[in-house]
């Protein structure tokens, strides 16, 4: 959820009185709604994902994320920025931001310099994560073998990093 919608808005269930209580749907996302919200609902609520598969999810050139890719990244960048602001007192600039959500998605940071920031950005947020939430050992332990292998795949590129 840092970086991206963990639960696709199709297979999500809230609480009508939970969703109205954080505020329901902000029309300022009009794209990335339905991560803008989640963010929104994970400072207030508990969320949690069950086991099951609930849902056939259909890929195909017309999606709005596809089609509007750019806008969507954008407005899951503010959003991101926002939440960690609020939620983890984390004040990043949407450079960082965007430089963050490039490296995490695999999509290349632009040298040595932009890597080391963006892996100085990364324990920071972890480490804020961890002292807010304070989760169990092996939610800790799971969440630290993640940002260790999100670490791991942080590459300089020679190509033009995407947007």
């Amino acid at each position: 959820m840092l970086f991206r919608c963990a639960i696709p808005t199709s297979a999500a269930c809230y609480r009508r009185q939970v969703v109205l209580r954080a505020g329901n749907v902000s029309p300022s996302f009009p794209i990335s709604m339905d991560y803008e919200l989640l963010v929104r609902l994970a400072q207030s609520t508990q969320l949690a994902v069950v086991p099951e598969v609930l849902l056939s999810y259909r890929r195909h050139t017309g999606q709005t994320t596809r089609v509007q890719a750019d806008r969507a990244h954008w407005a899951a960048m503010v959003a991101a920025s926002i939440w960690w602001r609020n939620w983890l007192g984390f004040n990043a600039n949407l450079g960082d931001v965007g430089l963050l959500y490039r490296a995490v998605n695999g999509w290349g940071v632009a040298g040595s310099e932009e890597a080391g920031l963006a892996i100085a950005l990364l324990n920071e947020l972890h480490t804020r994560f961890l002292a807010r939430e304070q989760p169990n050992a092996a939610d800790r332990d799971y969440l630290t073998t993640n940002i260790a292998q999100k670490i791991a795949v942080i590459q300089p590129t020679t190509q033009e990093p995407h947007p």
